[in-house]
């Protein structure tokens, strides 16, 4: 027959529910002059699973089933006739074991239906009037609905749950941002077994500590490439290293361009990486001529305003000045900077000074010894022509280029 009830809903973990109900209903029976009409009460204290815990279906999954099972009281009034004509009226409480299953359909956030089926077993023979030696039981189906009620303002109703999936609840999830199928310890962290600070769905080498740059794998000589694959486990720190981890050498001399003093030519060890000079033809007096070429490339080399970064357009004349130099190889080169009276003194100086060993930096990558070369800066202090106009100022701003003869030279 048709009843009512109430449940109150605690929610426990992500799993477990506890579920308070008082119901009501009754039973009607007539068959072959047996007749009888018995009011129920029940009073339940159950346990619900649920399976919408973030393991077998989302938290917040829209249709949620589940299953409850708990302990209770019946209290009943039993009323009815025999076939004999005789009638009885027995009030009586006994308790029970209710077990079912339902659904939760998800309407909104604050309200639900309910639909749910349970059998309940009371521990007594009188729900019929009739006193066999074997328990009454019973069906009970229910359709309701329910609010969720009592969630502070300062706290998120999902503040117990496990949105990343890995098992354990936000509330207790050190790294609630954890990937999906990724193993975690008991604070819900990814595991990072070499203890590297390097997660190992993310660590290339989980067995073994290593830097991040490496993804995990140990790098002794901190070269960029892991020692399984570094073929120069010693390299020193800073150098720059091919794919197997050793040294460039760009001039395939076999010195390498961190001990190479001529890094784009090819040279021998005794030279430091630098060609042995042509005795036959080497020439040791320069002619009025280079000194004038040299003028004109001077004037050729350009910068980018108020830098030292030198414009493309020098390239061509700085590759004039490396053929000069490899033709002499008994002469230095001196690289003058200088710059007009616009601005402070001591920028003026920083910067020509700046833009000199711009030059003298093109000139040794591009093969020139380096002990061949120096760079000075003099800022404003020596004009070739007044700083009082554009034109003047113009002039000012140049780098001068002098080849000399080192001091110890036999001539």
């Amino acid at each position: 027959n048709p009843g009512g009830g109430i449940t109150f809903n605690q929610y426990l973990t992500s799993s477990f529910d506890f579920d308070g109900s008082i119901n009501l209903g009754s039973i009607d029976y007539s068959n072959a002059g047996n007749s009888f009409n018995t009011g129920i009460y029940c009073l339940t204290a159950a346990a619900k699973y649920k399976f919408n815990n973030g393991y077998a279906l989302k938290e917040d999954a829209p249709i949620s089933p589940y299953l409850i099972a708990g302990p209770g009281i019946t209290i009943a009034q039993s009323k009815g006739t025999y076939s004999n004509g005789s009638s009885f009226d027995k009030d009586f409480s006994t308790i029970h074991f209710m077990g079912g299953a339902g659904l939760k359909f998800v309407a909104s956030p604050n309200f639900n239906i309910i639909a749910q089926v349970a059998g309940v077993l009371p521990a007594d023979d009188r729900l019929d009037g009739i006193n066999r030696g074997k328990l009454d039981s019973y069906f009970q189906s229910s359709l309701g609905f329910s609010f969720n009620l009592g969630i502070k303002k300062d706290r998120a109703p999902e503040a117990m749950d496990d949105k990343d999936g890995d098992g354990v609840q936000d509330l207790l999830d050190v790294c609630p941002g954890t990937p999906g199928n990724v193993l975690v310890d008991a604070a819900g962290c990814p595991i990072d077994s070499d203890s590297d600070d390097i997660p190992d769905y993310l660590d290339k080498c989980p067995n073994q500590k290593g830097p991040e740059r490496t993804s995990g794998c140990p790098d002794s000589d901190k070269d960029g490439v892991i020692d399984a694959d570094d073929k120069c486990g010693d390299t020193p720190q800073g150098v720059n290293v091919d794919s197997k981890g050793c040294p460039i050498d760009s001039d395939d001399d076999g010195i390498a361009d961190y001990e190479d003093d001529c890094p784009k030519v090819k040279g021998s060890k005794t030279k430091m990486g630098c060609p042995e000079p042509d005795k036959v033809v080497q020439v040791t007096e320069v002619t009025e001529e280079i000194v004038q070429q040299l003028g004109f490339i001077a004037k050729e080399i350009r910068f980018e305003t108020n830098k030292t970064k030198l414009r493309s357009s020098s390239v061509e004349s700085l590759d004039e000045v490396v053929v000069i130099l490899e033709k002499y190889p008994m002469y230095n080169l001196t690289i003058e900077g200088h710059t007009d009276n616009v601005g402070d003194p001591a920028y003026n100086l920083e910067l020509s000074e700046g833009r000199a060993n711009e030059v003298r930096t093109y000139l040794i990558e591009n093969g020139i010894k380096r002990s061949r070369i120096s760079a000075k800066g003099f800022g404003e202090t020596k004009p070739v022509a007044e700083n009082d106009n554009a034109t003047g100022r113009a002039e000012n701003r140049r780098v001068e280029l002098k080849l000399e003869l080192p001091a110890d030279s036999n001539r």
